[in-house]
């Protein structure tokens, strides 16, 4: 059996359990309203099923759309179908998969579009890599890529911040170009024909904004967004000794291994295995994984080492994540309040103020300290409301009605931190999202992916910010050489005060709270983070980053990453698969569109029931059908599919 065949046949197996469960849940309700609102979810959740057989079959092509098929799948009452034939257009897909169960009707129309070296099986960002291949290693693949983020941030760190002379490429042999020569001469030398795909800022900054998975930091994040939506599906570990022999047979998908792995015992597993710190596989260690590894070390470890010297089957991909700095300075995040909407100051009207410091009690200086770079703005209780003190969103809502409409916006998205941004709103799944692609596509403006669409005040359930590298936040260092833009107060030099007295928050990342009336909409609230560091830690940023300079000068910087003679790396297209637990997002395809349909069975516009779900007659029409009729809405002539006994004439 193909592996697409076996992917159906398992969403098949699961569907029919699922369906059938359901169905005879609902059976039980008497509550007929109740039981076609459970119609309606059901015909959604096989449309979504249906979507993911399609995806599936397109990452199996490849991208070429070759052999996507679906022939309509009936259970219990319920269907899965295609409406129409595939559309394929220069690496694009588009289709819609139409979900039906006891006459309600959802359809799902979607494009997307491959990206092959998202699914490259080694993917490494990093400033510098000490890469080593053994002849006799196995690299069953063709494609590497190298991402230039790291290498950007440690040249702007040690040239604009500490002021040196020269360049990384002149003095520390360290540049993009460098580092893809490292890996297409190693590569090469074991064997011909590696190719190198190279990441640099242009392409982060498109490809931050679509809802893809292409490049290691968004690998990463995807499954920090698993994550956030599912706290129980990671294992953790923090002894080499503890990690399990077998892996991926329950319910979690991510085995965490903290603080590094020296493997004292053998691994096979199925997932996702992410090590933080070193990855060491000593000879006699046998490590058998389907799916995807990603290392990351902190990024105060100057000289992390992956070193597969052991038994190494790997079927799926490698992620290495170095940052070339470690995290410096803290997250400070200051709020601003205004229920006009007028704001006739930056910092709003209904703030508590003094005359130096107007909105004192909404800023939160170092509030990496106090709670680490994780905002918790809403919960269901006060117990949930985690930091309800430092933000004030809560008795922001408080101010509204339950019933006022609202939405929120990301303002200066670019400045992003790779942060996550998790939501939920009542009656509807909790989603998790990177903030540099906006917001979830299920709760996003069709106009603007960084506006969400209106939604009830008092609906809002949970929403949470956890912000992952703070270099990606917009930096906001007191004592600048440049006054800030519009700032006065403080000779221009405290970041916060600046955020705080100019409209646009010095291009600092902002969560904004609009009221909307009609078309009026009226900011009333905003929250901004961003990268802050004091006159008085100075002294401790400058020894930490000499410990960088230093080490730069030496062999004893970057990754040491040597693949030995027992390892095999095998590009696999069923990694792709599992890497849907990812928030269902495939590594190498993007989401260019998605629109939902849905129709209740009454609708007259249903393209089953037509709005006559349990076989009613149809208009002017004689004919009695049981089941769905397939009614015309002139004259309702006919009983169409609906299994109908009468007179009337089938249109």
């Amino acid at each position: 059996m193909g592996k697409a065949a076996l992917v159906l046949a398992l969403l098949i197996t699961f569907l029919t359990i699922t369906v059938v469960n359901r169905a005879q849940n609902n059976s039980k309700r008497a509550n007929e309203q109740h039981y076609d609102h459970l119609s309606t979810k059901l015909a959604k959740d096989l449309a979504e099923r249906g979507q993911k057989l399609i995806l599936g079959q397109f990452i199996e092509s490849f991208g070429d759309g070759s052999g996507i098929a679906l022939n309509t799948i009936n259970h219990q009452g319920g269907s899965i179908s295609l409406v129409g034939a595939p559309v394929i257009d220069d690496e694009m897909v588009t289709f819609t998969v139409r979900g039906a169960y006891n006459g309600a009707v959802h359809d799902i129309t979607s494009r997307f579009r491959w990206h092959g070296f998202g699914l490259n099986p080694l993917q490494v960002k990093a400033a510098s890599v000490d890469f080593n291949v053994s002849s006799s290693a196995i690299l069953d693949f063709q494609r590497v890529t190298l991402d230039d983020q790291s290498i950007l941030e440690l040249d702007d760190m040690l040239y604009n911040e500490l002021a040196l002379e020269g360049d990384l490429a002149s003095n520390y042999n360290i540049s993009l170009d460098y580092l893809r020569d490292e890996f297409y001469n190693t590569l090469n030398a074991h064997s011909s024909g590696f190719e190198i795909d190279l990441i640099d800022q242009t392409q982060r900054d498109v490809l931050d904004q679509q809802n893809g998975i292409f490049f290691p930091d968004q690998v990463a994040q995807a499954i920090n967004n698993y994550l956030v939506l599912n706290p129980s599906g990671e294992q953790i570990v923090s002894n080499p000794a503890s990690i399990p022999a077998t892996f991926g047979t329950g319910p979690q998908k991510v085995l965490r291994v903290e603080n590094g792995a020296t493997l004292v015992k053998d691994l096979s597993g199925t997932g996702i295995l992410m090590v933080e710190g070193d990855f060491v596989v000593p000879q006699g260690i046998t490590v058998d994984w389907q799916g995807l590894v990603v290392v990351v070390p902190p990024a105060g470890a100057l000289n992390p080492q992956i070193d597969l010297q052991g038994n190494v089957a790997l079927h799926g991909g490698m992620v290495v994540i170095h940052e070339s700095i470690p995290n410096s300075g803290h997250m400070d995040v200051t709020n601003f309040r205004d229920y006009s909407g007028v704001w006739t100051s930056p910092f709003g009207v209904d703030m508590h103020q003094d005359s130096y410091w107007p909105w004192w009690l909404y800023h939160t200086h170092d509030y990496t300290s106090h709670e680490g770079n994780s905002i918790r703005f809403m919960g269901p209780t006060s117990a949930d409301r985690l930091h309800e003190s430092y933000v004030y969103f809560y008795e922001t809502l408080q101010g509204l009605s339950a019933n006022d409409d609202v939405f929120l916006e990301f303002y200066h998205p670019s400045s992003h931190g790779r942060g996550i941004l998790s939501m939920e709103l009542t009656g509807q799944p909790r989603t998790a999202f990177p903030i540099a692609a906006g917001f979830h596509p299920y709760i996003s403006d069709p106009n603007d992916q960084y506006r969400t669409q209106p939604f009830k005040a008092g609906d809002l359930e949970h929403l949470q910010v956890d912000i992952k590298r703070l270099p990606s936040l917009q930096k906001m260092w007191d004592d600048t050489e440049e006054p800030y833009n519009n700032c006065t107060l403080n000779g221009a030099i405290v970041g916060p005060i600046c955020v705080a007295e100019e409209m646009t928050r010095q291009d600092a990342l902002a969560l904004r709270l609009y009221k909307k009336d009609g078309a009026s909409e009226k900011r009333i609230y905003e929250s901004t983070l961003y990268w802050h560091r004091r006159e008085d830690e100075e002294a401790a940023f400058a020894s930490m980053m000499q410990e960088v300079v230093d080490a730069l000068g030496s062999p004893d910087y970057g990754v040491d990453f040597t693949i030995g003679d027992s390892t095999t790396i095998r590009h696999d297209p069923a990694a792709e698969i599992i890497l849907g637990v990812m928030g269902g997002v495939s590594t190498t395809i993007e989401n260019v569109i998605t629109t939902n349909t849905k129709w209740h069975p009454y609708d007259k516009n249903n393209p089953i029931t037509h709005g006559k779900p349990n076989g009613e007659p149809c208009n002017n029409g004689v004919g009695i059908g049981h089941g769905y009729g397939n009614c015309d809405h002139d004259n309702g002539n006919g009983n169409g599919n609906g299994n109908g006994n009468g007179n009337g004439n089938s249109k």
